[in-house]
């Protein structure tokens, strides 16, 4: 990534951290971004952020202790790194340096509000990344706190970092912030809601969307304010009653989606984009399922999806589902089932990323064979699908590209992580050849 200057778009997807230490009334021309120590030459701008994100990676996933042990190396690492850029920083002259230590899905360090005291082994403890901001001159209210007043939210109960944004949250309100690449990601479900608005969706989702109630730019930055539902995160192994709801809700939603006039993206157009990172005769497997899928799903009908429709973006009370969230990825277009396969693999446990695609092939590939259960068949009677198990083979190919694409475009390390490859792309790949499923 190097060193740069930090207008709108240009930061990775994954620094959602940034908006709560940018400055609001900057526009990015005044701040240099890295990720490693600035040269010197460069330093004549006001605000610099050097982003610590990565270190190395000794294990690619495995047992719980060996997860422990490679958050502690991130952890140590990110924080040796950071405290080096603060030194280095303070010495060329910045009179105000301070280093943020960070992490997805935790609660965010801000001035004056103390994250709560944790025992020594909770993994929130031991942050693997970090921010170091250094400014020449007093900077003002930062981005998330100028966002905060112009939604008119209260004093969030806390706020957390995301993968592209911060999320603070409120008695009555969501609001979520991000700069640069990630605020494409807080005004999409903008226009997802209006769009879904103008539809007139049933109860049976009206209920459950958290409607945008507000929404802005500030500086470099953008914010969303949505209505809190009510409920709990949900977590596997899910009840019948609440596939239930998410079945009901996802036939109402698929429905809202089908007018013309949306590109459609193939399997093979999909498969474009991993297709450089697989080995040969991987790849030449991928391309034979991906245009076996693409000839038998080539009449199907196209809907509204969310995109990232799984346990840990559903809310829920008494065994009843109570919300959706996070729709940054949703849209209209799109095939059928893909929602509901996508719960469906983490649906009885939850399933680390690098065991995604064993998932797959231990989950998805018997439920297309005997023609889907019980749930996927009142789906696809509800909107009038096959359940041949042809059809439900090449939507299972479908989901498998469009989850690689979605990944690929969000992560940048994901060809780099051989161990994430060989489970998810190459395994399945040939696993899926083999057993038939290139339809001719």
């Amino acid at each position: 990534m190097g060193t740069r200057t930090l207008p709108p778009g240009q930061t990775r997807g994954d620094e959602g951290a940034l908006a709560a230490v940018l400055p609001a009334g900057s526009d990015g021309s005044e701040v240099l971004f890295t990720d490693r120590a600035p040269p010197e030459h460069l330093l004549a701008a006001p605000i610099v952020v050097v982003s610590i994100m990565s270190a190395p990676r000794l294990l690619d996933g495995g047992s719980r202790a060996a997860d422990a042990v490679l958050r502690l190396a991130a952890h140590t690492v990110s924080g040796t790194r950071s405290a080096r850029a603060a030194l280095r920083l303070r010495r060329l002259g910045f009179p105000n340096v301070q280093v943020i230590r960070w992490d997805h899905r935790q609660p965010f360090p801000r001035p004056g509000r103390p994250l709560p005291t944790l025992p020594p082994w909770h993994p929130h403890r031991y942050p693997r990344r970090a921010l170091v901001l250094a400014t020449r001159h007093d900077t003002g209210p930062t981005v998330l706190d100028t966002a905060l007043a112009a939604a008119g939210a209260p004093e969030p109960d806390m706020v957390r970092a995301s993968e592209a944004a911060l999320i603070a949250i409120t008695d009555s309100t969501v609001l979520r912030v991000a700069v640069g690449a990630g605020r494409s990601q807080v005004l999409r479900p903008v226009g997802v809601g209006e769009h879904l608005l103008r539809e007139r969706p049933d109860a049976v989702l009206a209920d459950r969307m958290p409607w945008i109630q507000a929404h802005g730019t500030v500086g470099v930055g953008a914010w969303s304010a949505e209505r809190r539902l009510h409920g709990t995160g949900a977590r596997p192994p899910l009840p019948a009653s609440v596939l239930e709801d998410c079945r009901a809700v996802l036939v109402e939603l698929f429905r809202l989606g089908s007018d013309g006039g949306v590109p459609l993206r193939s399997c093979t157009a999909d498969l474009h984009r991993i297709a450089a990172a697989v080995p040969p005769d991987a790849a030449a497997a991928a391309a034979r399922l991906a245009a076996g899928a693409d000839r038998v799903l080539a009449d199907l009908p196209r809907g509204f999806g969310h995109g990232d429709f799984w346990f840990d973006n559903l809310l829920v009370d008494s065994g009843q589902l109570t919300g959706v969230i996070d729709w940054d990825s949703a849209g209209p277009g799109r095939l059928p089932l893909l929602d509901l396969l996508h719960l469906l693999l983490s649906a009885r446990q939850s399933v680390p990323g690098y065991r995604w695609g064993n998932a797959l092939l231990d989950v998805l590939r018997p439920w297309a064979d005997r023609g889907a259960d019980d749930l996927g068949r009142r789906y696809c009677h509800q909107l009038e699908l096959s359940t041949e198990p042809a059809v439900l083979r090449a939507l299972v190919i479908a989901y498998w590209l469009d989850w690689l694409h979605y990944q690929f475009d969000r992560y940048a390390d994901r060809s780099s992580r051989t161990r994430w490859m060989a489970n998810n792309v190459v395994r399945v790949a040939r696993t899926l050849d083999a057993a038939g499923w290139a339809q001719r």
